[in-house]
C-alpha cells in the first residue's frame, strides 16, 4: 500500500507494518493507525506517520539512544492492553521535538511509546519518574548522546 505524505512524499507499507493505538495518542486521540519507518540515511531516527491523517507524523527515537540506563515500568494495565507476554515483545520509542538549532532538539523521555512488536499494538504512557524529562536534550556540548 502507499501513503502520500505532505512532508515525506510516497511511503510504501504493508498491512503488517500498521501499529494500532486503541486510545490514540495524547492530543491525537482520534488517530489510531500509524506506520513506523526508517529515515533514509539516518539509522537513529524514525518517522511514525499517521495513516488516518496524511499531514501528521512524528520523529521518534529509541530512549536508549538518549539514556543507556533508561528504565520504564509497565503497569499491569498496559501489559494487558497490549497483550505483552515477555520483555522481548516490546519496542520503546520517544517523540522528538525538532529545532533549527540541533543543540535544542529534545526527546520526551517522560512519555514513551510502547509497541508490542508481536501484535503491532501501541500505547503512549506517562511515567511518574521525575528523573526523565519531557524535554531531554539529545545533543549535549557538541557531543551526540546518540
Amino acid at each position: 500500500m502507499e501513503l502520500i505524505s505532505k512532508v515525506h512524499g510516497k511511503i510504501q507499507y504493508s498491512d503488517t507494518e500498521i501499529v494500532t493505538f486503541k486510545k490514540g495518542l495524547p492530543g491525537f486521540e482520534n488517530l489510531k493507525r500509524f506506520i513506523i519507518k526508517d529515515i533514509e540515511g539516518n539509522p537513529i531516527f524514525k518517522i511514525m506517520h499517521s495513516l488516518d491523517r496524511a499531514d501528521i507524523a512524528f520523529v521518534i527515537v529509541s530512549p536508549f539512544n538518549c539514556d543507556e540506563k533508561y528504565q520504564i515500568n509497565l503497569s499491569n494495565e498496559v501489559l494487558k492492553n497490549l497483550n505483552i507476554i515477555k520483555p522481548t515483545d516490546v519496542m520503546l520509542y520517544t517523540i522528538v521535538t525538532l529545532h533549527s538549532d540541533y543543540k535544542k532538539i529534545t526527546s520526551n523521555l517522560r512519555a514513551p511509546i510502547v509497541v508490542n512488536i508481536k501484535n503491532n499494538l501501541g500505547e503512549q504512557i506517562i511515567s511518574n519518574n521525575d528523573e526523565y524529562l519531557v524535554k531531554h536534550l539529545i545533543f549535549k556540548e557538541e557531543v551526540e548522546c546518540l
